[in-house]
């Protein structure tokens, strides 16, 4: 149970981070340079194409499919989560949560492990989880 409340605290606080840094992020563009709006599947969304990543090799299923940016839910619905928006497909939208990079659902050494492999520093790494809705007789899990 300790693991679970130590968990849900550290989503928590990747949260407040990354929403400090997306708020300081809008504030410091001109809505004339970058700022999108699309019609997501979630809602009208603002998306800052400046601050897309990229993911070079597109992600697993859709390799073809490269920018990404990250934003909140519309009327800042569910602020636990994120949406990971496609920059080039407005139907392609992921719900994520961040994570902090050390959050104990994932080893420290297989993120360290990966950032080498990829030559990123572990500085510049964003730790997030694509969320899953599935539905079973009639009901949301």
């Amino acid at each position: 149970m300790d693991n679970i409340a130590t968990s849900s605290q550290s989503v928590e606080k990747a949260v407040a981070a990354l929403s400090e840094q997306i708020a300081d992020e809008i504030q410091q563009h001109d809505e004339s340079k970058g700022i999108k709006k699309v019609n997501s599947r979630f809602g009208e969304i603002t998306i800052d194409v400046n601050n897309a990543i990229c993911f070079d090799h597109g992600m697993l299923g859709i390799p073809g499919v490269v920018h990404f940016c990250i934003t909140t839910f519309p009327e800042n619905e569910h602020p636990q989560f994120r949406l990971l928006q496609c920059v080039e497909d407005d139907e392609l939208c992921f719900i994520v949560v961040p994570a902090l990079y050390d959050n104990h659902l994932l080893e420290k050494k297989d993120l360290d492990d990966a950032a080498n492999v990829l030559d990123y520093n572990i500085d510049d790494l964003i730790v997030l989880f694509i969320v899953t809705v599935q539905e079973s007789g009639g009901e949301r899990h």
